[in-house]
């Protein structure tokens, strides 16, 4: 028995909401005669939902991403080799028994760091996020409901004089004007001749 009235309860809803959005709102009925006929005519106004989109501007913010590289100069230390040549003495062929020995000079590289400070440009990189604006075209549905007038007509008394109002047998055997009927023809069933 619960079960059951969960559903009468949207059953009683929804018969509640078909007949509101189906009431008529006025209902006239006249007769007139129209031709030799008799026609009855009712007018309603129903209530009929119109469902109309349209596309109506937003504006909208959205984050984009920019990145932006500067310089700047800094200093560093920098070093570098510096190469110097200087004379130099030596004895040569001092092992040697057979020959005297000699002092000899020869060029010799001498290598050493030597310290400076230099100005480099150092990119450097910035990532923000920009704001934008933009206007989109959003498409909004309205409902709404308008009055409908809804006209009937239908006949409801023909009167005598018209094709309409003549009633007859239908089927069967029915008399024809100006029949000459069996006598005045020439025909005889086959047994006659």
């Amino acid at each position: 028995m619960r079960a059951s009235q969960p559903f009468a309860i949207v059953w009683a809803l929804s018969a509640v909401a078909v007949m509101a959005t189906s009431a008529v709102a006025q209902n006239n009925v006249r007769y007139y005669e129209k031709d030799g006929l008799t026609y009855r005519e009712s007018r309603a106004v129903v209530k009929r939902p119109v469902v109309q989109t349209e596309l109506q501007p937003r504006e909208r913010v959205t984050y984009r991403e920019q990145v932006t590289t500067s310089y700047e100069p800094r200093s560093r230390m920098v070093y570098t080799p510096v190469t110097t040549y200087q004379w130099q003495s030596r004895w040569q062929d001092v092992l040697n028994p057979f020959k005297p020995a000699t002092m000899a000079y020869q060029l010799v590289p001498q290598t050493h760091w030597q310290a400076h400070v230099e100005q480099v440009d150092t990119p450097i990189t910035r990532r923000e996020m920009v704001p934008q604006r933009e206007v989109l075209d959003v498409p909004v549905t309205t409902r709404r409901y308008v009055d409908e007038e809804i006209i009937r007509r239908s006949v409801v008394n023909p009167s005598r004089g018209t094709s309409v109002a003549r009633r007859e047998a239908i089927g069967g055997v029915s008399r024809l004007e100006n029949d000459p009927g069996p006598a005045g023809s020439n025909w005889r069933p086959a047994a006659d001749q």
